[in-house]
């Protein structure tokens, strides 16, 4: 027994949403009494329950009616009137739908003490289970829709939950334009209230790609300030990033007579992308022939985005495992050439006609050595190794790997002052930050669009002494 909160609808749920919705576009007059009625059995047959039905407060909210319902045969009877719903007797139950929250009873015997009334009526209706949502109408409650079990207690699920809070609006729609027919105000309020009461951005567009109806949840999706300014554009033209799959989605569509969750890339009103899954069907005339499309749209792209960020970071981690063990292995061949090669170089004095060669199959070792360290700190294998270094000699050594990375057309100069102090780092990580820039700094000047000025990059080094003040605003 509680109280209930507005639950965002679920994924299972969108296609008998826009069902529902379907059935209240075209209604001829005279026909909202069967097709409500219609309503309310397919959401008692879609969350299996005995009753559903609608109570409507009058005027002053001293009075619930039943307008409409459907039950199961040999059900007893929901009772038609309550009169002062106002009183204390029924605080319990109204004051919470007035304020928007729908309430769940799982069984009568449960109810506390104030809630007598409540129960005495659950009683004499043979009810066991009971589910209620408020019906809203230009921020008022107008009523209820109920559910019911007789026989045994329903726990109601949350599809079951949202099913019938969502229903509500669309319903209420139903009736208030029930109401207005009455009046002979139909033709204006056609569809005004049923889609601007759903959260969920819902169309109708003909096969052409023009939108005949939208409601304003539609319109902030794509970013429009008014259902009018996006009723005016051309759906392949301006929402679709590739306007071939517009045609791939109407084949889809018009041969499969419906589509769930059909994932589309679109953009917005500011050209930006957007992922969304759209679930619609086709709709006939008598003829057989489709004269529109009809569906619910679901805005998936931070879904999707985290989700490519989550298989990136898969990939770079496979990435750096397969470094790693490539690094090994070399390690270990390495480690074989330069012992070797050591050996032989201990027989040898430097007058000796191979002393040269061999010394140089050492000395290429010993970069190579510097390669597989550099492969293991990109595993995250391998610690960082602080040493006292001389910075310039780092930044010479690697200029001519650092020359290979850039274009041709690009100057490369080194700029480095003398007698500079040492420097306590890790010499890979001092290689591999400066790899980095070399190849940020060739992209951003391959980007440039003025021919006529000069592609250089300069490495250059220099001591500066650090303030206090620079310090203080620094630490660390």
């Amino acid at each position: 027994m509680g109280f209930i909160k507005s639950k965002k609808v679920s994924d299972k749920s969108d296609g008998f949403l826009f069902s529902l919705a379907l059935k209240f576009i075209d209604v001829l007059p005279g026909e909202f009494n069967t097709i409500i009625t219609a309503g309310l059995q397919e959401i008692l047959e879609h969350i299996q329950v005995d009753r559903c039905y609608i109570y409507l407060f009058n005027q002053d909210q001293k009075q619930l009616l039943l307008t409409d319902f459907f039950y199961k045969k040999g059900l007893k009877n929901k009772i038609p009137q309550h009169d002062k719903v106002d009183h204390e007797d029924f605080v319990w139950l109204i004051q919470p739908l007035l304020k928007n929250t729908s309430i769940y009873i799982p069984s009568a015997g449960n109810l506390p003490a104030k809630a007598g009334t409540i129960k005495a009526i659950m009683n004499a209706e043979g009810t066991e289970s009971m589910l209620i949502c408020p019906m809203i109408h230009n921020d008022s409650v107008i009523g209820f829709i109920g559910a019911d079990t007789v026989s045994e207690k329903n726990a109601f699920s949350d599809e079951a939950r949202n099913i019938l809070e969502r229903s509500a609006p669309i319903i209420s729609a139903a009736i208030k334009r029930r109401e207005l027919e009455k009046l002979g105000s139909l033709a204006e309020q056609k569809f005004k209230s049923l889609f601007s009461n759903i959260e969920d951005p819902v169309f109708i567009s003909t096969p052409e790609g023009k939108f005949l109806e939208i409601n304003p949840a539609c319109a902030r999706l794509f970013g429009y300030d008014s259902v009018d300014e996006l009723l005016k554009v051309s759906i392949g033209e301006n929402l679709y990033i590739n306007p071939e799959d517009r045609e791939e989605y109407k084949q889809a569509l018009e041969i499969r007579g419906r589509i769930k969750d059909y994932e589309l890339v679109l953009k917005n009103k500011a050209g930006k992308k957007i992922t969304v899954l759209e679930t619609a069907s086709i709709v006939e005339n008598g003829g057989g022939k489709i004269i529109a499309y009809g569906g619910i749209i679901r805005d998936v792209t931070h879904k999707r985005r985290w989700e490519q960020q989550f298989f990136q970071a898969q990939k770079m981690e496979s990435i750096g495992l397969m470094a790693g063990g490539v690094a090994h292995d070399f390690n270990n061949i390495l480690t074989t050439i330069t012992g070797y090669a050591e050996l032989m170089l201990m027989t040898m004095d430097e007058s000796h006609q191979n002393y040269k060669d061999v010394n140089n199959i050492i000395q290429g070792g010993k970069r190579a050595e510097n390669l597989v360290r550099q492969l293991l700190a990109f595993s995250s294998r391998q610690m960082i190794q602080p040493k006292i270094i001389d910075i310039n000699k780092v930044i010479t050594d690697l200029h001519a790997m650092l020359s290979r990375l850039i274009e041709e057309d690009i100057k490369f100069e080194l700029k480095l002052k003398e007698d500079l102090s040492n420097i306590k780092a890790d010499p890979v990580q001092i290689q591999q930050v400066l790899v980095n820039l070399v190849v940020n700094a060739g992209h951003a000047i391959k980007e440039q669009n003025d021919k006529d000025k000069s592609k250089i990059i300069r490495i250059s080094t220099d001591s500066i002494k650090l303030s206090s003040e620079f310090v203080d605003l620094h630490p660390g």
